[in-house]
């Protein structure tokens, strides 16, 4: 069976091939990349060099060179597949035959590719020099993307279920097409959505999404030229929101109230960049948002927490973002024997409106939005991430802050390249003048995994959790990877006159769990199937609770 595929981007101007130094032969890398070393240093390729070749060695789902691989049923499925095609990976990429060499666009590139759900890892190398070129491989590992079938998950006595038909590489394409079914505790119904990242090869984006659900529908559509590296230049955009629903409010887990929601919005906007100066990237954007939300009681108590007030916001903005570039390649941090591209330099965002009635706002408002993260590596197996948020209203002519939401999350890693270690999380949230549609809640959905979903709630959160984790090498079949993990979870929600009723107070549990995760599969979340115990346990709380989700981390 055909090991790799492997195929040429013509050179630029022809140059002879005498006095070439081949570092490696295209297609000889192992099948696991991940592991392999560089064949060659970028200090050894000279300065001023240009891009000669490309080759595109795609590696099928499948290694056939492995005993327990080659068997009929992996060839089968690798003859099935239909590979991502070779302009799918050279659109992608941000270098082509003729452009001076940069080991950082280089790495960029092989960045993105790994992004892609459609690829299981991506790795890019010079295979040969000659003279003043230097002729490039772009190595692929295929994944699984087609699937049909179901899902079944449980969190906090709540049933979630689903019936699908979904490819995120459509044709080889790397386009994303899907149809669903979806079933929840809050509303079921049908969904169509569909993503072109790179439509007609070019640096466009396409998303279209329709939900047509028990309690109303959803359209969603973007069309934009987004900044897709660190040295892009400009960006572009246009978004359209329209929803109709049915929410509800919450006590200790049950539904007390509930009211229709309908929400349009609109979003244009225009970006521009320096591109990326000595390892940084500042963007700035201009745009326009306009939104409208309008509520109606349906049934319940509102006495507690009210229903929303209908409003509409309109506002120009102008907001940047800057991102200090300082990439790391990790495994077994949020995945499972899967290379991760971490950045551990700050990155920080900011973005001021203004709401004015003069733009058809119903109040004069300010708003605004900043984010910052960093990262450090304490050693060489202890990481270290701080995350923070602030975004509200300001109503200037009453000097009234309005739904402003405050969250800060850290994160600590003991273990990073090991197959076992600790983790640590804490989280903390405030709200001031929320509405009710979006309470602060806390529960199995929210890491306290021991209770109800939804179980309490508030204006204020802190949820905190330590982990022992286990990144075994145990590979079902050779497509499911195996890990374990024991835990425990301290928190809460609550706000002046806690109205919690016998549900407040600290809450905390304990339990233990396992990860499952597909090595074959475009999919990046991992199967989380835990057992909680609660110490301090009200009459409503069962002895246990089993929880079975997805999520995009270990």
């Amino acid at each position: 069976m055909l090991f790799a595929q492997t195929y040429l981007e013509p050179e630029a101007g022809g140059e002879g091939m005498d006095q070439c130094i081949e570092f490696t032969k295209p297609g000889s890398a192992p099948f696991d990349i991940s592991l392999a070393p560089s064949p060659v240093e970028p200090a050894q390729i000279p300065s001023g060099t240009v891009v000669g070749e490309i080759q595109y060695s795609r590696y099928p789902i499948f290694n056939a060179n492995d005993p327990k691989e080659d068997n009929q049923l992996f060839s089968l499925v690798d003859w099935l597949h239909i590979d991502t095609k070779k302009r799918i990976l050279r659109d992608q990429i941000l270098f082509a035959p003729g452009d001076v060499y940069e080991p950082r666009v280089v790495e960029e590139s092989a960045r993105i590719l790994r992004e892609a759900d459609y690829l299981y890892d991506a790795r890019i190398w010079p295979y040969q020099l000659c003279g003043n070129r230097v002729d490039m491989e772009v190595v692929t590992r295929e994944v699984w993307t087609l699937y049909a079938g179901g899902s079944l998950s449980r969190s906090g006595g709540n049933d979630k279920t689903s019936l699908y038909v979904t490819d995120a590489n459509f044709l080889g394409r790397g386009e994303t097409l899907s149809v669903e079914y979806k079933s929840t505790t809050d509303r079921d119904g049908w969904q169509l959505g569909y993503i072109d990242n790179s439509v007609v090869g070019s640096r466009h984006r396409l998303e279209l999404f329709y939900a047509d659900n028990s309690d109303g529908s959803q359209t969603d559509v973007v069309v934009e030229r987004p900044f897709y590296s660190l040295n892009s230049h400009n960006a572009w955009g246009v978004a359209y929101h329209d929803v109709e629903r049915e929410d509800d409010l919450f006590e200790r887990g049950e539904e007390v109230a509930t009211f229709q929601t309908y929400k349009q919005s609109a979003r244009a906007y225009w970006g521009l960049s320096n591109g990326w100066v000595d390892g940084k990237t500042q963007r700035w954007w201009l745009g326009v948002n306009t939104q409208l939300e309008e509520y109606e009681p349906l049934s319940g108590d509102f006495s507690a927490s009210g229903i929303p007030q209908n409003r509409e916001v309109n506002y120009p903005f102008i907001s940047t973002e800057k991102i200090h570039e300082s990439f790391i390649k990790v495994n077994n941090l949020n995945q499972m024997h899967r290379i991760e591209d971490f950045n551990l330099g700050v990155t920080w965002s900011a973005l001021l409106g203004v709401a004015d009635k003069s733009f058809g706002s119903d109040e004069d408002r300010l708003v605004l939005d900043l984010y910052y993260r960093d990262a450090w590596m304490l050693s060489d197996h202890t990481l270290m991430q701080l995350e923070s948020s602030i975004n509200g209203f300001w109503r200037y002519d009453e000097d009234i802050s309005d739904e402003v939401q405050v969250a800060l999350s850290w994160r600590y890693y003991n273990g990073v390249y090991k197959k076992h270690g600790t983790y640590f999380a804490a989280d903390a949230r405030y709200a001031r003048n929320l509405p009710g549609s979006e309470q602060i809640l806390v529960g199995s959905d929210e890491r306290l995994r021991g209770y109800p979903s939804r179980y309490q709630e508030g204006d204020r959160s802190v949820v905190f959790t330590a982990e022992h984790r286990y990144y075994t090498d145990w590979h079902i079949l050779r497509i499911f990877r195996v890990g374990a993990a024991a835990f425990l979870d301290v928190g809460r929600a609550w706000e002046t006159g806690d109205r919690n009723d016998g549900a407040t107070g600290w809450l905390s549990d304990a339990g233990f769990g396992l990860r499952i995760a597909s090595s074959r599969a475009q999919s990046k979340s991992i199967l989380h199937i835990d057992i909680a115990f609660p110490f301090n346990r009200p009459d409503d709380v069962d002895r246990y609770q089993v929880v079975v989700e997805a999520k995009t981390s270990f």
